[in-house]
């Protein structure tokens, strides 16, 4: 299916990434990494919110080629951006992998909302992504505020984890025509939380 979509709509609809996240349970773990019970209720909607993201995409896909949702995709590799994500193992690292890569995924997909490179005359990318788009950037909001904090999350991992995550999600929006506004963004919020963005 996604040797029909283009640069910009491959890497937010990646069949991998949804088939592990929507089928898989691959973020299931994410659910026990709250560090108090606030947390816990802010991770239990970042979770709550991939799972919609994931299934929305799959729907979509779905509908235009008219396939069953509920047959999952083939499996296939996942970015190694959103492999990270998947895949963190504490409070700090989800934070670090919302500000970098869940702020891409938001980017990307704001863009098939507005409906500039998919263009769909019912309005089925903006009914599909809007909501999605504004909901990863309201969680990249709370990583900066959590990192710039300090209270529950370890400095020497967090930056372990964006020299990680930086690369690679540059990787992943690399010529999709949000790689500008995605790094244009995330280098002064680095800069506030005392790290450069070109060192990482």
């Amino acid at each position: 299916m996604t040797a029909v979509l283009d640069s910009v709509t491959s890497p937010a609809l990646n069949e991998g990434w949804i088939r592990a996240v929507l089928f898989d349970h691959a973020i299931d773990d994410w659910v026990d990494l709250g560090p108090d019970p606030i947390r816990r209720r802010h991770v239990g909607q970042i979770y709550a919110d991939h799972i919609g993201a994931a299934y929305a995409a799959w729907k979509w896909l779905s509908d235009r080629a008219g396939t069953d949702v509920d047959s999952p995709p083939a499996a296939q590799a996942v970015p190694d951006a959103l492999a990270l994500e998947m895949g963190v193992t504490d409070w700090t690292e989800l934070m670090v992998a919302l500000l970098t890569a869940g702020r891409a995924q938001g980017l990307l997909f704001a863009e098939l909302a507005a409906g500039d490179t998919v263009p769909i005359e019912d309005g089925a990318a903006r009914r599909a992504f809007d909501r999605v788009g504004r909901d990863y950037a309201g969680h990249a909001a709370l990583a900066f505020l959590e990192l710039r904090r300090g209270t529950f999350v370890d400095r020497a991992r967090a930056e372990s984890a964006l020299q990680r995550m930086v690369p690679a999600t540059a990787a992943l929006v690399g010529g999709t025509g949000v790689d500008s506004r995605w790094s244009g963004r995330l280098e002064p919020l680095l800069a506030a939380l005392g790290w450069d963005l070109t060192n990482l």
